[in-house]
Parts: structure tokens; sequence; C-alpha cells
């Protein structure tokens, strides 16, 4: 039996001000917890997040 194995990895800057080149629900859905993170907490603007993971799959 064969297994494929992938293997995935992503990373970005935790951003969650609204911005004209977002759209409308994105705005919307990240304005409070925004609000919170880089408003009342002081969050960083250049805060990085990464994910990485493995999937076998088995066919």
């Amino acid at each position: 039996m064969e297994l494929f194995v992938v293997q995935l990895s992503t990373s970005d800057t935790l951003d969650l001000t609204p911005q004209e080149s977002r759209s409308f629900s994105y705005n919307i859905a990240s304005f409070v917890p925004g609000t919170v993170y880089h408003g009342l907490t002081g969050g960083s603007m250049d805060m990085k997040v990464e994910a990485n993971w493995t999937e076998t799959i088995k066919p």
C-alpha cells in the first residue's frame, strides 16, 4: 500500500485592522477583535503567525 505524505506550511502577519483592500465581511468580522488586540491591549502590528502540519493520505 502506497502512502502519500504532504507537508504544508503557511505564515502571515497578524493584522486585524479594517482596510479598503479587504472585503466588507472581513472588515466587519475583524473590527471587534482588532480593536481589542491592536487598540486596547497594544498588540503588535508585526506579529508573525506560522502553521506547519503533515497529512498522510492512505488510498
